[in-house]
């Protein structure tokens, strides 16, 4: 979704082909992506850092391969 979980959002929408070619073009795409995250985006990435974080806390942090 956003920089952790769901996939990647702004990652996935920052680097696309073409890649930015300086500093500017990079900050810019950042810029539009973030704007781009609404409410309901935010409780689904809420929802599943709180849920992974339920899986650390019950299984003492052991690693887990689906996660």
């Amino acid at each position: 979704m956003i920089f952790f979980g769901g996939g990647g959002y702004v990652k996935d929408r920052v680097f696309v082909p073409p890649l930015p070619r300086d500093p500017a073009d990079l900050k810019a795409r950042i810029i539009a992506a973030v704007q781009n995250i609404d409410a309901p985006m935010l409780t689904c990435v809420w929802q599943e850092l709180e849920y992974r974080i339920d899986v650390c806390r019950v299984t003492c942090g052991e690693h887990i391969e689906h996660l």
